[in-house]
């Protein structure tokens, strides 16, 4: 059990060193040296209370859902488009509206200058999806394998198209949109067409 547990200390390292520094560090965006807290926008350890909110799925989430969207519609799509909580978690600082300090275990943004550092990234233009995903690729989508789609290598929560499904935000390959593949093949990773 002791070795199972240290393993797994060790795969949580490695996997959040390589977000540390990328543009989701938010203590490096925000204009603080160190590493102190940079998980913590996201994550929080043992915060089950928030999971909650977010089906079970969202990885130790440290941050409100989002609530109401307005979902991509299409008379192609058969099956309903529902924004997982693979997505609505990415949403909960891209919907325009949350404010990037705001979590739920830890007080990041009550220092002025550092609410005002968050703010400034949080009103970044490209950092915003909004709430109205009607005009953004669909998110919720049950991916159906066949005429129109490859079979793919990029994950699909839940069977379906989600954030995730394009982007990783534990990059940090300098990739400023987090893309799991080259620009010029993602689309056509999924897309036949």
């Amino acid at each position: 059990m002791k070795k199972i547990l240290v393993a797994l200390a060790i795969a949580v390292v490695a996997s959040s060193a390589s977000a540390l520094d990328g543009n989701h560090n938010m203590t490096t965006q925000a204009g603080i040296s160190g590493t102190n807290g940079t998980c913590l926008y996201c994550h929080a350890a043992h915060l089950w209370t928030s999971v909650a909110a977010f089906n079970g799925v969202a990885p130790l989430w440290n941050r409100n859902d989002v609530g109401a969207l307005t979902v991509y519609t299409s008379s192609t799509v058969s099956s309903g488009i529902v924004p997982g909580p693979n997505s609505r978690t990415c949403l909960s600082c891209h919907d325009g509206v949350s404010s990037i300090g705001a979590v739920l275990n830890g007080q990041l943004a009550t220092d002025p200058i550092l609410a005002q550092n968050l703010g400034a990234v949080a009103g970044s233009t490209s950092t915003v999806v909004g709430l109205d995903l009607r005009d953004d690729h669909p998110v919720g989508v049950l991916y159906v394998e066949g005429s129109y789609y490859n079979a793919t290598t990029l994950p699909l929560p839940q069977g379906r198209v989600e954030c995730s499904s394009c982007h990783e935000p534990h990059a940090t390959t300098g990739n400023t949109k987090f893309l799991r593949l080259a620009r010029a093949t993602l689309c056509q990773s999924c897309h036949n067409k």
